[in-house]
């Protein structure tokens, strides 16, 4: 089968014109309002990572803070309180890409009723036709950019939250690892063998 157009048909061409007319509005008419729907549950999406992110940085919140003090005038930071802090940036960077994420978006829809009605009363089936399907393809054009700049913000959302949890994680080792330090250093402290 051919990509070339036929050429060899017993139609006249303005019949040919209609026919693929027709079919391509038939086939594209519901393209813009499928991709709103997309973008609806894209933001459905970001919205659980967030609350996921959310709910680490509560978890992360219950850390112990390290005991370390400080050098001199310069306060330091141990191992949790680092990745801790760590992880909040994480956290912070995400609120605001779900924030500019879900922010209103403008999304084109095809022509409805009422416009087409109002707009183009006196123009005949075949210019509609040709309009409609000029419109559609604008409106998919203009919403399938919009759908790319989201689908990168719920990248890197999903990136910061998985940044986020590996801070968590590593600080909640370091609790364990010190909790241990700790533990042993008080043993040998008091002689017990």
């Amino acid at each position: 089968m051919s990509d070339k157009p036929n050429t060899t048909s017993s139609r006249s061409r303005s019949e040919e014109v209609e026919t693929t007319l027709d079919f391509i509005l038939e086939y594209t008419k519901d393209a813009p309002n499928i991709q709103v729907d997309i973008s609806d549950k894209l933001n459905i999406r970001v919205l659980q990572v967030l609350a996921a992110a959310t709910v680490a940085i509560g978890l992360a919140s219950r850390l112990p803070a390290d005991a370390i003090g400080s050098i001199g005038p310069i306060p330091s930071l141990g191992w949790v309180d680092l990745f801790f802090y760590l992880a909040a940036a994480c956290y912070g960077v995400v609120a605001i890409l779900a924030f500019s994420h879900l922010h209103t978006k403008t999304y084109r829809r095809s022509l409805h009723g009422d416009l087409l009605w109002e707009r183009y009363r006196d123009y005949d089936v075949d210019q509609i036709k040709r309009l409609l399907a000029k419109d559609i393809s604008e409106s998919y054009r203009h919403n399938s950019k919009v759908l790319k700049q989201k689908s990168r913000t719920a990248i890197f959302i999903m990136i910061g939250t998985a940044l986020e949890v590996l801070f968590i994680v590593i600080a909640f080792i370091a609790v364990r690892i010190e909790g241990l330090s700790g533990a042993a250093a008080l043993i040998s402290a008091v002689g017990i063998q």
